[in-house]
């Protein structure tokens, strides 16, 4: 029942696709907390509606999905404002579907989170998504956070710098004009 509902979802968010003025998605700033067992990824994403029109769309946000990765928890998503505005429609562990709403000439800011179980000794973040949005991103920043004594053993993309205080590990990433050319993976020693 699940999987058909998933599929309805998915298929009524391509003929949105098909017929929308699509919004500029033009920067994110996300925060990726791991630990040994769960990767929680939680972030703001911006959008700018450079039409005439109130634009709606239902969006899909992938989470990866391999042998890696167990079940996907704690996922939410609101739009900012006031009130806050609850913009999660659906998810499953394959990935999300959300109500994006943004008005003429204005930018909506839309706070999106979820943690994912590992199974293994990698934790990812799609990025490579952006592409569907037509161009890249103006601006991101990204903020990894793990504990002092969790082994990294790479990343997939360098970090700017690094501090460690607290018995946590910061990576911190500023990019401009990002396509992304791969995903966000860090594999890491348990």
């Amino acid at each position: 029942m699940n999987r058909f509902i998933f599929i309805l979802l998915l298929a009524v968010f391509s003929a949105q696709c098909l017929t929308a003025q699509i919004p500029d998605f033009y920067r994110e700033d996300l925060t990726f907390i791991l630990d040994d067992s769960s990767f929680t990824v939680t972030g703001y994403y911006y959008f700018m509606n450079n039409s005439e029109e109130d634009e709606k769309m239902d969006m899909l946000y992938p989470f990866p999905g391999n042998t890696d990765y167990g079940r996907v928890t704690d996922v939410y998503s609101y739009i900012y404002g006031n009130p806050l505005k609850n913009a999660l429609l659906y998810y499953n562990d394959k990935a999300a579907i959300m109500n994006l709403e943004v008005k003429a000439g204005k930018v909506t800011t839309i706070r999106i989170g979820y943690t994912q179980e590992l199974l293994g000794n990698k934790a990812e973040y799609i990025l490579t998504s952006t592409k569907s949005w037509g161009q890249s991103l103006k601006e991101v920043n990204y903020t990894l956070i793990t504990p002092e004594d969790l082994k990294i053993d790479s990343l997939s993309y360098p970090p700017d710098f690094s501090n460690t205080k607290s018995g946590k590990t910061i990576y911190y990433y500023h990019k401009v004009n990002f396509m992304p050319d791969r995903e966000f993976e860090v594999y890491f020693g348990r």
